[in-house]
């Protein structure tokens, strides 16, 4: 009954958030908010921001730059994800881009998630609509005690391909869905050894929303949720940073200093935590590396719940 009931939440905030980005965010989009960065331009991806979500980077044409931002990752799904690092291209920038994302998080009780792929960005037109696609490979860990005197442990690598849109220009909202395909590895031990060793392929679909503002010049706001049916697990994340250094952006290297909250899981483990990140942005590199950690706290269906630290790391690069 608990399961199902958290289950029902995340889904229904998952329906929200996607019904909130067609009818209200979108036309509010376009009243775009000065970046938190200076020029040079960049775009997002969260951690990826499109995943802990990072910053600005510079341009080679003159164009306004676009803020990086490093994201967290999204397990079992659209990733995000732990510590990934996203960017947000100039309204005015129209021509195509390509970005690589990566992203680890892991803590010490003993789970994991981690993703790495491309991603394409296409502006339509004039509008400040544009096409959106990635693929990311990635991988899923946790294990549990299971209450037959030993631990179920389940690694779950997968593929996520998936299209969508986003609409604006400094301040931004995305859609995206596509299929999501987890080959599941579930070891349950008791206290004599393995009882079971089972190995299956998941199909199911993955469904993702984002969204990027800057309250200020200097400071960025970021928001993901994410689920896919495969693994059946939920993430979300809202994250905010602020410019601490090279504020005339003429040196290299930009550092910002933020906070972030996630929540994740799916049948087996529910996950709460919060903490810091640290980012480095390097302009005119066009690349972002960001650093995350705080605590985390995750109870399980059966067995004892859990707490402690988690670290996560992100890397986001445009071409």
């Amino acid at each position: 009954m608990v399961i199902d009931v958290f289950r029902s939440q995340y889904r229904a905030a998952l329906a929200a958030t996607a019904l909130a980005v067609a009818v209200i965010a979108l036309p509010a989009a376009a009243a775009a908010q000065t970046p938190a960065s200076q020029p040079a331009g960049t775009d997002h991806n969260g951690a990826s921001t499109d995943p802990s979500g990072t910053s600005a980077q510079a341009g080679t044409d003159g164009q306004e730059t676009p803020t990086a931002t490093a994201d967290a990752q999204t397990p079992g799904t659209q990733v995000p994800r732990p510590g990934t690092v996203t960017t947000v291209p100039s309204a005015e920038k129209r021509s195509p881009w390509w970005e690589f994302n990566g992203g680890y998080e892991g803590d010490t009780h003993e789970t994991g998630y981690g993703f790495v792929g491309p991603a394409y960005t296409r502006p339509l037109g004039d509008s400040k609509l544009a096409f959106k696609a990635h693929v990311y490979a990635t991988h899923l860990r946790y294990e549990f005690d299971n209450g037959l005197g030993g631990t179920t442990e389940v690694n779950s690598p997968g593929v996520v391909p998936a299209i969508g849109l986003r609409y604006g220009g400094k301040t931004w909202v995305q859609v995206t869905a596509g299929p999501d395909i987890d080959r599941e590895h579930r070891e349950i031990r008791d206290e004599s050894g393995i009882v079971l060793d089972e190995r299956k392929t998941r199909v199911g679909v993955s469904l993702g929303t984002q969204a990027w503002w800057n309250p200020t010049r200097r400071s960025n706001v970021f928001a993901q949720l994410s689920y896919g049916t495969g693994s059946d697990y939920t993430w979300g994340r809202l994250a905010a940073k602020h410019q601490i250094t090279n504020m005339d952006w003429h040196g290299p290297i930009t550092l910002y200093l933020g906070a972030e909250g996630i929540g994740q899981g799916n049948q087996d483990i529910r996950s709460w935590q919060g903490g810091g990140l640290l980012e480095f942005v390097f302009t005119h590199a066009q690349l972002s590396l960001v650093g995350r950690g705080g605590y985390k706290r995750s109870t399980f269906d059966r067995g004892p719940d859990k707490t402690g630290s988690y670290f996560g790391v992100g890397l986001w690069k445009r071409f």
